[in-house]
């Protein structure tokens, strides 16, 4: 074959490949019309299979054996995924005769592509197993990897004679056939408790890699491997983290009491590793209201990490029980500021039935932390109509530092976040029009301007004057939220009917309008 042909096949490489990629994102729709792309690229491979097959024979370049064999195990791949059974049937004659023949190819490269491709075939090619654990004595290690992975892809049922070849494997010198040949032993034993020991050797491997495959075979046992929770608990403490992890999910499947493995758990919340902490927690949170108590005392240990995930998880439970909600009542008064807008931000999504840590809450929004400020706020609002009084107060504060401007935003900004159901404070938020900083101010008008009509319940004639002071701030907010405000009051604003008059002829369009409206509105009442 001449490079101008090797060129041409690889350009239909490149064109399948995106057809291909093209077809799988548009996965989503009816089975008919994935049954219809999957055929129409079932005809496009058969079609040119010959051609692929006489690519991967005769190219003597290692780039090009790379890119052929690689849209070898594409074919493959969207064979199984997408063609219909009659296709696949008709693909399966033509295709896996040539795939046996790459399997006695002198370069190792195509021999692992060729039995990686058949793996990617599953339960259709296992008449072709046979063929494939010859393949486990090859001289490559990476052949030998790639035939493990396929015989773990194709069957879930093994022979007597099949299983001591895998089982052989597991003792190779090198290490990535001992982890696939220990996943492989996993899938297709059916939980044959008699390999268990096997699996506990494999925790003394020196690569972690093995060690991982171990523990995650161990877990496909379920409760069966019960026996094996001393050794399991040990590899919580490996040196590498991604065995730690994989150690914590195999705990929770061979165990379904709390008790047996809640206290390894929570050793593990002091890891060292963000991923392994969280994982520990998620497990934390599918364990029934007795570990609450014990959450409750991690908030006491001296690791910030710790008391980090207990907060976390007595978050998740305090939506079902109420004594989570005490503890967390307890981390809002943590040394550490960020564990407790942590505790603030848990307790807010808990809405109405936090409502009892309103006291804890008010005092950590007059805290010097600008954002520990902003999420008690948020908490506050998050809480409902039960915290306005508390959220009053922070907005007519008095006698405060200039920087505490913060605590009178954070509190409106709760108020804006209640809408309609804030209108009770709208006194409040019209004195704070009148403040000094230009922050308290805006914020108080879009307030009122979020808040809507509602505000004309508990606004009277006194603040009629506030109003109209008002309107001679620069901040166009403030005087949209003053024109509308006086509308809203009817014929209590008809003193204020000059400011109508000027705001008509104000620059801004929202602001003018505003303006017509009200001035309509009072005189109509």
């Amino acid at each position: 074959m001449n490079r101008k042909h090797r060129t041409k096949h690889l350009t239909f490489v490149v064109w399948l490949g995106q057809k291909i990629e093209k077809s799988i994102r548009r996965g989503a729709g009816s089975r008919a019309s994935k049954q219809a792309r999957g055929g129409g690229i079932a005809t496009l491979c058969q079609r040119q299979t010959t051609n692929l097959l006489a690519l991967t024979q005769a190219l003597t370049y290692s780039f090009f054996h790379l890119l052929a064999l690689c849209c070898g195990l594409t074919f493959g791949l969207v064979c199984h995924v997408y063609t219909p059974t009659n296709a696949h049937a008709q693909l399966s004659k033509t295709r896996f005769p040539a795939l046996l023949q790459q399997l006695q190819a002198k370069d190792a490269t195509q021999r692992e592509f060729a039995v990686r491709t058949i793996g990617y075939f599953r339960k259709r090619a296992l008449a072709l197993l046979p063929k494939v654990f010859p393949l486990l004595n090859d001289k490559a290690p990476q052949v030998r990897t790639s035939a493990l992975r396929s015989i773990g892809q194709i069957c879930h049922t093994l022979s007597t004679q099949q299983h001591t070849a895998l089982t052989a494997k597991t003792q190779d010198s090198d290490w990535k056939v001992r982890a696939t040949a220990i996943w492989a032993l996993g899938r297709c034993t059916q939980q044959e408790t008699k390999l268990l020991p096997l699996f506990l050797k494999g925790l003394q491997d020196p690569q972690h890699w093995v060690r991982q495959r171990a523990l995650e075979a161990i877990g496909n046992f379920g409760v069966k491997a019960k026996q094996t929770l001393p050794s399991v608990s040990q590899s919580l403490h490996d040196k590498h983290w991604l065995v730690r992890m994989q150690a914590v999910k195999t705990l929770a499947r061979i165990s379904h009491y709390a008790k047996d493995i809640a206290p390894s758990l929570f050793s593990m919340l002091s890891d060292t590793e963000p991923a392994v902490r969280l994982l520990v927690s998620k497990q934390l949170e599918k364990m029934p209201k007795e570990i609450i108590p014990e959450l409750g005392k991690s908030l006491d240990n001296n690791d910030p990490h710790v008391r980090k995930m207990a907060i976390y998880v007595l978050g998740k439970k305090g939506s079902q029980h109420k004594e989570a909600i005490v503890y967390l009542r307890k981390a809002l008064k943590d040394k550490d500021l960020s564990l407790r807008e942590i505790a603030a931000t848990e307790l807010g999504n808990l809405r109405e039935k936090a409502r009892t840590a309103l006291p804890e809450l008010e005092h950590n929004l007059y805290n010097k932390r600008h954002s520990l400020k902003q999420i008690a706020a948020w908490a506050l609002g998050r809480i409902g109509t039960v915290s306005l009084p508390v959220l009053m107060k922070a907005v007519r504060l008095h006698g405060i530092k200039p920087k505490d401007w913060r605590i009178k935003v954070a509190a409106i900004e709760a108020l804006i976040y209640l809408g309609p159901k804030a209108a009770p404070a709208a006194p409040a938020l019209v004195e704070a029009m009148l403040n000094h900083h230009w922050r308290v101010r805006k914020e108080a008008a879009w307030a009122i301007l979020r808040i809507g009509p509602g505000v004309v319940k508990y606004l009277d004639k006194p603040y009629v004057k506030m109003l109209t002071k008002a309107h001679h701030d620069r901040i166009w907010p403030i005087k949209l939220a003053t024109v509308k405000a006086l509308g809203w009051m009817g014929p209590v604003a008809k003193s204020s009917l000059w400011v109508m008059r000027r705001m008509r002829f104000h620059p801004n369009a929202k602001v003018r309008q505003a303006a017509n409206s009200a001035l309509i509105s009072i005189k109509r009442r």
